[in-house]
């Protein structure tokens, strides 16, 4: 038989040896053979494949032969398949009545004929053949008849809709709440729809005949020209009214011909509310809901924008409260609300209008100072430190706090965001330490910490001793509370110090080097994990973060690929988790490290996403699938209306973007609700489940479908 497609048969047998004897014997060229080892396997290929007949086992662990048959002769898609029990069980007869009574159409028992079963199987595919071929000719027939009774009816149609084109456009024009306008080629309104008059507050007969200038700019018409026949131009514009009202509008520009004359047609949008609604979420995407201060996404866009020029430094302070958590544990979070308000006016005052401050999150702080040396920048910080040890009056109390520190300068101290933050960081908490109120970094800082050296000398050989592990935490599908991933997280146990903190090792792993292997260990880890887990029946995709080191780093995607092929893992049960501050510190270096992993199909999803460092807008040039929005916004949104606001505002432009949205640190059930309103993908938190050990995930995921849970339950 020589065939131009495959032809598809399965084998179900629950031994191996004998799924391999079938396909050694059926070895022909146009066959495509399809093995399974129990029922349940085989009703997943035919609800997903055509086949032109299924041999089929009797005796199998879970749904023997018989019930196999019966699921698949009941189901519309596979009820003509022909089945073929190949079996070993007795020949009574009402055996063999019970095999034919669930949908077999002959019986082959083993040991069996080669030649009696190979000649069985031929004669069926030639039938599925022909029946196929009979399927298309029919099929290609109705097509026919079908398409000349649509042409009969487009005939019909075009006739009727010929007639009411006039009054259909004209209809249009006048209801339409654009503005259309059609303009000649010496740039004169020779037709406008009332809509002009809502628009721009001018009479329709105060614009015909006039020039086009009135309503939008004379250059859009003369740079369009008249060659773009049958082209549109689009852009984004503000206009004026008779009134002078300014107002945001979408202008979408096309030439045709009329009579032989070329004519501008000129659709213009009032887009002022969409406007003024991106400006307004751009402003919450940089600025701090609280003080209202630029946040740390502003930070990162101004010093991405400094670090352009390495002729001109600048300087970065870093400051932290020192007493801060004390008084808000005393006095509560709304007191310590007011107090950070309260230095951020303060600070603001003290500045000289060069000088930018910024609140990175919690009681952190920032000051950015252009063109200025270390020396410099001291003097600000001293003014600053001066101001803020004198006592603070808040709601009649007050309070005496102090600030600690850290100064880098560029380019003297770094060259990149990244490294000039965590200097800055080292040099604050060495000010802490020292009590001094502030610090300029120097190297011999970071050697002088006896943790950070613990760390260092221990951490290179954490990996050989297994003192690092991984726990699972799993996330679920908000409509179905169906748990379907889980985020791998590292920890570290060290045999002297016990549980190390991620923050704590992870920037030290960066610093000396270790962060690819490390990353390569939860890699193999997390897909060794994956494959146990599939081998167990346990679907679960597993999400691995990745730091902005093992990003920059040219051999991660070919580590990647040999890992699946060693594990035999897909790469959709893959996500990697990178943070906003890669994607922004070298955005053509990310998306080229991002599309070279997306291509081996792997998910990537951006994680903490609304910290202050990357926009939605960028991220629709990205192959990103998930955005995660961080757990700071969500732990307090069903008492902040602004967090609200700001998480309902992520997920309906990320859905716009076609990104799916995760939210982490969903602690209680209003906040499980509200997410769900918002529309919100999936959620990951303690109140659905904290971290577990393998394990442990294991058994309370059994014990979650066995008890049958259902969405709203935990």
């Amino acid at each position: 038989m020589n065939q131009d497609y495959m032809i598809n048969v399965l084998l179900v047998d629950d031994r191996s040896e004998n799924l391999l004897a079938l396909e050694a014997l059926l070895d022909y060229p146009y066959v495509h053979l399809t093995k399974c080892l129990s029922g349940e396997e085989a009703l997943k290929c035919v609800m997903k494949e055509e086949y032109a007949l299924i041999l089929l086992d009797v005796q199998m662990p879970g749904l023997d032969g018989y019930e196999t048959a019966k699921l698949i002769k009941s189901r519309e898609k596979s009820k003509d398949i022909p089945i073929i029990f190949v079996t070993a069980i007795n020949k009574e007869p009402e055996h063999v009545f019970s095999g034919y009574t669930a949908g077999a159409i002959d019986y082959v028992f083993k040991p069996f004929d080669p030649d009696v079963l190979k000649l069985k199987v031929e004669q069926l595919i030639k039938i599925f053949i022909n029946a196929r071929g009979m399927k298309q000719q029919t099929e290609a027939l109705f097509e026919q008849t079908k398409a000349l009774e649509n042409a009969n009816q487009e005939l019909v149609r075009v006739t009727q809709e010929l007639k009411k084109s006039e009054a259909l456009h004209r209809l249009i024009g006048e209801t339409s709440a654009d503005t259309i306008l059609i303009i000649n080629t010496a740039h004169e309104i020779i037709s406008i729809n009332p809509t002009v008059e809502s628009m721009f507050d001018y009479q329709i007969s105060e614009v015909l005949g006039r020039g086009a200038e009135l309503l939008i700019p004379l250059e859009l018409l003369k740079a369009y020209g008249n060659t773009q026949v049958m082209s549109i131009e689009k852009c984004e514009i503000t206009l004026f009214s008779k009134n002078n009202r300014s107002f945001r509008a979408d202008i979408h520009l096309k030439t045709s011909l009329l009579d032989g004359n070329y004519i501008f047609v000129c659709t213009i949008r009032d887009i002022s509310v969409r406007f003024n609604q991106m400006l307004e979420l751009e402003h919450m995407a940089t600025h701090d809901h609280l003080t209202q201060l630029p946040n740390r996404k502003k930070l990162y866009e101004m010093i991405n924008s400094l670090v352009l020029d390495e002729r001109k430094g600048f300087t970065l302070l870093l400051m932290d409260l020192d007493h801060f958590k004390a008084i808000n544990d005393t006095l509560g979070h709304q007191f310590g609300d007011l107090l950070l308000l309260k230095i951020g006016n303060l600070i603001t005052q003290w500045l000289s209008n060069a000088e930018t401050i910024f609140r990175l999150g919690g009681d952190e702080f920032a000051v950015l100072i252009p063109n200025c040396t270390p020396t410099q920048g001291l003097s600000t910080a001293q003014i600053i430190l001066a101001n803020i040890d004198q006592p603070v009056s808040v709601e009649e109390v007050n309070l005496s706090i102090g600030a600690s520190m850290g100064i880098v300068s560029f380019p003297e101290h770094g060259k990149d965001i990244q490294t000039l933050l965590r200097r800055a960081d080292v040099a604050m908490y060495s000010a802490k330490r020292l009590k001094s109120g502030y610090s300029i970094y120097s190297e011999e800082q970071d050697e002088k910490d006896p943790y950070r050296l613990l760390l260092m000398g221990d951490l290179r050989a954490a990996i050989e001793k297994n003192e690092l592990y991984l726990v699972y935490q799993p996330k679920a599908e908000l409509k179905t509370n169906t748990i379907l991933s889980a985020e791998a997280l590292l920890r570290w146990k060290h045999p002297k110090l016990g549980l190390i903190p991620p923050s704590d090792f992870i920037p030290i792993a960066e610093q000396i080097g270790v962060i690819n292997a490390i990353t390569t260990w939860v890699l193999n880890e997390a897909l060794k994990q994956s494959k146990l887990w599939e081998a167990e029946h346990i679907d679960i995709e597993i999400a691995v973060n990745l730091s902005a080191r093992n990003l920059q780093d040219a051999e991660l995607p070919i580590r990647l690929k040999a890992l699946l092929q060693q594990y035999g893992v897909s790469p959709r049960k893959i996500t990697l988790e990178i943070t906003e501050s890669f994607i922004m510190a070298d955005p053509v270096r990310a998306k080229e490290v991002l599309m070279n992993i997306h291509e081996m199909g792997i998910q990537l999803s951006i994680d903490d996403f609304g910290t202050g460092y990357s926009s939605l807008a960028y991220l629709k040039t990205l192959p990103v699938d998930t955005i995660k929005i961080d757990k700071s916004f969500v732990a307090d949104m069903a008492n902040d209306a602004t967090d609200s606001m700001i998480v309902r505002s992520i997920i309906f432009l990320a859905h716009n973007l076609g990104l799916k949205v995760v939210a982490e640190g969903v602690e209680d059930l209003q906040s499980w609700n509200m997410l769900a309103s918002y529309g919100c993908d999936i959620i990951q938190g303690y109140y659905l489940q904290k971290p577990l050990a393998p394990y442990e995930f294991k058994r309370w995921l059994v014990a979650r479908m066995e008890s049958g849970i259902t969405s709203g339950q935990l």
